[in-house]
């Protein structure tokens, strides 16, 4: 099949004129030269794809951040919970637990 569609595409070049085939040849040219070259533009496409990137890490972290911090009564208050769970783990590592009511 590949044959059949080469050959075909080979008979339409060789019916045109020579001067069809060099304008042909010059564009071909010009657009592998120009592809080869970048816009200005494309220079900023990793420095701007960072910068998005930050400013989505700062609008998600963000909100995150502005929490309040936990008070020592809620603090005295999770150790109250752990204190009276069954677990042997959390009650072993109390002293972990003690220093951050404080």
């Amino acid at each position: 099949m590949s044959d059949k569609i080469r050959e075909y595409l080979d008979e339409g070049v060789a019916s045109q004129d020579a001067a069809t085939l060099s304008r042909l040849n010059r564009s071909r040219h010009e657009a592998l030269a120009r592809a080869g070259r970048k816009v200005w533009w494309q220079h900023l496409r990793w420095p701007v794809a960072a910068a998005m990137a930050g400013v989505l890490t700062v609008t998600v972290a963000l909100p995150w951040l502005q929490q309040p911090a936990m008070t020592a009564s809620e603090s005295g208050q999770v150790v109250e919970l752990l204190l009276q769970s069954p677990d042997a783990e959390m009650v072993d590592e109390m002293a972990f637990y003690l220093s951050l009511a404080e």
